[in-house]
């Protein structure tokens, strides 16, 4: 199941893809722990946030290397919110499924889904605000073979993993590399962690969101 998700994320975020990448994590540290699940609260908090924004405005945030995508982070809260957006917009209401009530946030290194606009990816880790390296919950690096509408193909290295909420809350950095050795450092910054992600700035109890993920206001 969980494989299966953040392959999901993968095929959305790329052309067509038909090799799978996400195993439980093989060359990085495996989490022990089973994620955290979303509280009913914190759900309904989220499905809120349509009331001060809208899925235009609702973006995942992204590195680039040279104007090309290189890092997607999407969180199951963003998911869960743009996802009320969207059908609130259409003047319907989102279900959440239960697999996007696990507290999780998958992250993807590497892109391909133009021939021109390619990013390789060959390595990531994950490391939390003292620096030390976050354990995924699923991880995977391997060759992706792509498809566009006109039967053409190509191939691209990528990464993805999948990570505690929790873990990644309180500031994290992603280190990435190719397989020619060259290396970039990614820190979030709280528009990110906050206001993208909302991993933090949300009261479940009153459902209070903090300026940062009304307003974009993120000192």
């Amino acid at each position: 199941m969980k494989s299966t998700r953040l392959l999901a994320l993968l095929v959305c975020l790329t052309v067509g893809a038909s090799v799978p990448l996400l195993h439980v994590a093989q060359t990085a540290a495996q989490s022990p722990f089973a994620p955290a699940r979303i509280s009913p609260a914190m759900a309904d908090a989220l499905m809120g946030l349509a009331r001060v924004r809208s899925s235009n405005g609702m973006g995942t945030p992204i590195f680039a290397v040279n104007d090309v995508r290189a890092v997607v982070m999407i969180s199951n809260r963003w998911v869960i919110a743009r996802g009320n957006m969207v059908a609130t917009e259409q003047g319907g209401r989102y279900a959440a499924p239960d697999d996007a009530l696990d507290d999780i946030v998958n992250v993807t290194c590497g892109s391909g889904d133009r021939t021109d606009r390619i990013f390789e990816c060959t390595k990531m880790t994950v490391s939390n605000a003292e620096g030390k390296p976050i354990n995924p919950i699923l991880y995977g690096a391997e060759p992706r073979q792509l498809r566009n509408a006109l039967g053409a193909t190509w191939t691209v290295n990528m990464v993805a993993g999948q990570y505690h909420a929790a873990d990644l809350r309180g500031g994290f950095t992603i280190d990435i590399a190719n397989d020619s050795g060259v290396a970039w450092t990614f820190k979030a910054n709280r528009l990110m962690i906050e206001g993208q992600l909302l991993l933090n700035g949300i009261d479940p109890t009153t459902a209070a969101l903090s300026d940062c993920i009304t307003k974009s206001d993120c000192p």
